[in-house]
Parts: C-alpha cells; structure tokens; sequence
C-alpha cells in the first residue's frame, strides 16, 4: 500500500523573524542553533548574563527565526551603525533543515526593511555560500585580546 503523505521541503522564506524584547527569551533558543556556530568563539553562558543589555540597546537586533508552529528555527543578531550605515552581523544561525535556498536574500531583505542601502558585514569561515549571494571579501581583520595593555 502506498504512502500517501507528501513531503513537504521546509523553505527559509516560511519562517518568520520576531525581535527579542525580553532577555528571558534567549534561554528559549534551541542549543543546538548556538552550537552550530563555528565561525567565531561564542559563549552561551557570556550572552546569558548579558542578555539585558543587548536586549535593551536598540543598536542591538536580536531576533529569533520561528516557523508556522511558534518553533525557533533559527537566530539572527547584528549590530547597527546608522551613522556609517553599517550592519554587522554577529550570529546568523539556522536549524539545518532550512538552510537551503535564499536564506541569505532573504536575510539581507530583512535588514533592508529597517535599514535600508547598509553595507552589511559578516565575519565567516563559510565564505562560498556568502559570496554567492553578493558578498565580497574585503579589509584584513586586525584582532588583539586586551588584557589591561
């Protein structure tokens, strides 16, 4: 007998992004979204305390990505320079399911909804997928662990 349940692809554009207003909410993110991010040393428990103040800085966009069910699939958080026009972004994290498709586009369409014509930066170690959809490898990042110098 034949299955008649179809498989639905899950698509990027079907999530829906919701800005954090409550620090709380953060600790409702699926670990794995924050697991999954290699391209910079990231830790939780550093977001978790500081959580009130990213929150509350309205340079600070922090949103989680959640599907038809309310079910977070995904984070994004960037940092906005209105006066340089600039968006960098900090975290783009999303549950593997969706990854495919226009997920950058669609991202980037999204910060041009609150900031538009942004030069929007990212630092990555995934640099083929982010230059396929338009993204040039600029400047030499220049790093120092300040320790009281």
């Amino acid at each position: 007998m034949e299955s008649t349940k179809e498989i639905v692809k899950k698509k990027f554009e079907d999530l829906e992004f919701v800005r954090v207003i409550q620090p709380l909410m953060i600790r409702h993110i699926p670990p794995e979204l924050f697991e999954q991010i290699k391209d910079r040393p990231f830790e939780i428990e550093r977001l978790y305390r500081f959580a009130d103040r990213i929150i509350q800085n309205p340079t600070q966009l922090f949103y989680i990505l959640i599907d038809k069910e309310n079910q977070i699939k995904g984070i994004f958080w960037a940092s906005a320079n209105v006066i340089c026009n600039n968006i960098d972004v900090n975290i783009l994290s999303i549950d593997r399911e969706y990854q495919f498709g226009d997920a950058i586009k669609k991202t980037l369409e999204f910060i041009d909804t609150f900031q538009k014509d942004a030069t929007v930066r990212i630092v990555t170690s995934r640099t083929a997928k982010y230059e396929k959809a338009g993204f040039k490898k600029v400047k030499t990042v220049m790093e120092i662990q300040n320790k009281g110098l």
